[in-house]
């Protein structure tokens, strides 16, 4: 079940799928990988072997080098380019027959317009908080919306005494299964709602027949952290620069 260096390019190539299908657009100009969304967060160029740092920087001011172009990291420093942060890419390398889990959550695969509207109010919450709640609900809605339909994309929402409290996205592409949107309202943290729902998730890749289970996560945070104990382990780490 646990990666190995061989699967790299495939990893990633979850984490693009769900870019091009929940985030924007993600488009190769002049062998340089680039993300186009509405948002401008989500706007990045990538750099892997072969590329070429005079296209990517032509992209975005935001770049994310893969483990194949670390050669490239000098001339992106002489370009302006400043080293911001990271993500680790994890695989599960276990079972989850360990995972402690509260008895009193309630895992439901979203399969209405009005449990895809429960995924989105409580991914929003749980990401964007209730100060930009209003900027970002409409976006996340929508794309949620679009994939709802789609096989490949299970929304999983968990509820606590008939309240959705917590969020998981499960995304299947060449036959690794990403894991996106794990969320938890703030007052619901920490009581192992995010565990029941993730666990719920890998069971059913596993038993879909998936190969691996993958994740990102900021480099060095607590979440990593957290998904090691629970039996991740990172495969790779991408290094993130902006400029200016």
């Amino acid at each position: 079940m646990k990666a190995t260096a061989i699967d790299h390019d495939r990893l990633h190539g979850n984490h693009l799928a769900f870019f091009a299908t929940h985030r924007g657009e993600v488009v190769r100009n002049r062998c340089c990988l680039a993300v186009k969304s509405e948002r401008p967060e989500y706007q990045c160029a990538m750099l892997r072997a072969g590329c070429n740092v005079e296209h990517a920087k032509d992209e975005s001011a935001t770049i994310h080098v893969l483990p194949s172009a670390l050669d490239q990291i000098p001339a992106l420093e002489q370009l302006g380019y400043n080293h911001a942060s990271g993500f680790s890419y994890m695989a599960f390398g276990a079972d989850t027959s360990s995972w402690t889990v509260p008895s009193n959550v309630h895992v439901k695969k979203a399969a209405t317009p009005a449990d895809i509207e429960d995924f989105s109010r409580i991914q929003g919450l749980a990401f964007a908080g209730e100060e930009h709640f209003a900027e970002w609900h409409p976006f996340l809605h929508k794309w949620n919306s679009r994939n709802a339909d789609k096989p490949e994309h299970r929304f999983y929402v968990g509820y606590v005494d008939g309240d959705a409290v917590g969020t998981c996205l499960a995304l299947m592409h060449d036959r690794i299964v990403g894991l996106y949107a794990v969320g938890t309202l703030v007052n619901h943290r920490k009581k192992g709602i995010a565990t029941v729902l993730m666990k719920q998730a890998v069971d059913d890749a596993l038993a879909d027949g998936c190969e691996i289970v993958t994740l990102q996560v900021v480099t060095d945070s607590y979440a990593e952290s957290f998904y090691k104990k629970l039996g991740f382990n990172t495969e790779f780490q991408v290094r993130i620069f902006k400029r200016g």
